[in-house]
């Protein structure tokens, strides 16, 4: 392990290390997960080679099944994204940054993309299954009380470290949330949901207004033009959650969020 994440790993005691470390194996343990280094040729690209087992979850421009592979048996995410509706929301560009962010990305906390595909009604992207859940999941099992602060700062360290490859890359994330953040059944997280990602030189600004409000740094809601650094504030802003349940109150003088 490296050193952020033995630090924060070695607060935790053996009890909570044993829950972070056998999130979901019960899942893996019924299917036959895909390896995450399985070759890009045996992710057909035919919609009706998947079996879709259900739906792993809902977002506001995309639906993400657990599907088998009907040949190979392996198991994957599998992202859908149905054209008309992206068109209307004028959202293609937006898949495109995710696509590319996804392909430029190798990282063992950014689910990994395995391949892409179409239909005449849909846009696919085949990507790693991540089974532990997310940490708004968590924090929903936190009878009240938020995380213990041990638990907090092991998942903030390896936040840290994500972002940072991300930005080594040149890649603002823009959309730090628990509900972004899965777990692995190693007990590690995994980025998910690039869909407001982007490619930006460090000397440059972009303006749009996106990410959840409550997570959205100042620079992003005044339209004032933003970078890298917003990433770090709904990093802290995820913090304050993970500790408290609830994220800070807008000061009041600052911009409030829409």
């Amino acid at each position: 392990m490296s050193p952020p994440f033995l630090l924060s790993f070695t607060f935790l005691s053996l009890r909570e290390r044993g829950t972070l470390l056998t999130v979901s194996k019960a899942w893996c343990a019924l299917l036959r997960v895909g390896s995450v280094h399985v070759p890009r040729r045996q992710a057909q690209t035919e919609a009706g080679n998947y079996e879709l087992l259900r739906v792993l979850g809902v977002g506001s421009f995309s639906k993400v099944f657990l599907a088998r592979h009907r040949t190979t048996g392996f198991v994957y995410a599998l992202k859908c994204l149905n054209k008309m509706e992206q068109a209307r929301l004028q959202r293609i560009r937006r898949v495109g940054y995710e696509v590319r962010c996804l392909r430029c990305v190798d990282h063992p906390s950014v689910a990994r993309l395995i391949t892409t595909f179409q239909d005449h009604a849909n846009l696919y992207l085949v990507e790693e299954p991540v089974l532990g859940g997310d940490l708004f999941e968590l924090l929903n099992g936190a009878a009240g009380k938020g995380l213990p602060p041990a638990a907090a700062l092991f998942y903030a360290a390896l936040l840290v470290q994500s972002i940072t490859a991300l930005h080594a890359r040149g890649i603002v994330f823009r959309d730090v949330r628990p509900e972004n953040i899965l777990i692995a059944t190693s007990g590690y997280i995994k980025l998910i949901d690039f869909g407001n990602a982007k490619r930006l030189a460090w000397h440059r600004r972009t303006f749009t207004l996106c990410g959840a409000p409550e997570y959205c740094a100042p620079e992003i809601i005044s339209g004032t033009g933003h970078a890298h650094a917003v990433d770090w504030w709904s990093l802290g802003v995820t913090l304050c959650e993970l500790l408290t349940l609830h994220t800070p109150s807008p000061p009041e003088s600052g911009i409030s969020a829409p």
